[in-house]
């Protein structure tokens, strides 16, 4: 346990709060609050913390710092990792592109999203290990192999759009410089697949659902793939990644 958890507990015990009441009054799921507090891989986002100072009456700053954040001036005052800046990068944007659209509910429609950013979905021509690429800046184009199945093209094209997000439209006239084929170790396309996962799959989104199975939320798998119009493979990944306590 950090000092973070420890601070956290030691204050809701003081006050007198279990999980659920102090959830309650943070606005925030109550799973929210026992991962903070025993989970040492969990890390809440800046805004969850925000909420549980303001119901602990404790100083917001402090948390902040204790969870490793600091504020950058110069990028929209958004709160990054110290010496880290990028690490979060992925999932900051997701964020903020599902904000500004307003989407917030699952399935998130991937193709409003790149309508939004002003992308466009092309089919792609090519071997059955290629799964997407991306386009040139004079095409402002994602390509996206259209003879897989409908739920792993809706991934192709979140990660292609996370790559257009994040690393920009290839500087070269042939589009597929940036692409996704199978398992990559590359740190741009290990970026893309996080930014992919946490815009089909985002973890406030996910908290909801998953918190009404409990117990049983590995009984659900293929239920909450479903609702998310993602395969069973990659919801199962991204469960064990946002929720490493039950897997």
């Amino acid at each position: 346990m950090n000092k973070l958890h420890e601070l956290l507990k030691e204050e809701r015990i003081k006050q007198r709060y279990s999980y659920r009441s102090l959830a309650d009054k943070a606005g925030i799921n109550h799973s929210t609050i026992r991962c903070l507090e025993v989970d040492p891989s969990y890390r809440a986002k800046p805004d969850t913390l925000k909420k549980v100072a303001i119901a602990l009456n404790i100083d917001s700053d402090k948390l902040m710092e204790m969870a490793g954040y600091t504020t950058h001036p110069t990028k929209r005052n958004s709160l990054n990792v110290e010496g880290d800046n990028d690490k979060w990068k992925p999932l900051n944007e997701a964020q903020r592109i599902l904000k500004e659209i307003n989407i917030s509910n699952p399935p998130i429609d991937v193709y409003m999203v790149a309508k939004y950013l002003n992308i466009k979905v092309e089919d792609l021509v090519g071997p059955n290990h290629l799964s997407g690429v991306v386009g040139s800046k004079k095409e402002k184009a994602i390509y996206v192999n259209k003879a897989h199945p409908k739920v792993r093209q809706r991934f192709t094209i979140a990660h292609e759009i996370g790559h257009v997000v994040l690393h920009g439209f290839s500087e070269s006239s042939k589009k597929g410089l940036l692409f996704r084929m199978g398992e990559n170790h590359d740190p741009k396309e290990i970026e893309a697949n996080r930014f992919a996962a946490e815009l089909l799959m985002p973890k406030e989104m996910m908290d909801m659902e998953c918190e009404k199975y409990g117990e049983s939320l590995e009984n659900h798998i293929s239920d909450l793939a479903h609702k998310f119009n993602v395969s069973e493979a990659a919801l199962s990944i991204r469960l064990a990644t946002l929720y490493s306590r039950f897997f």
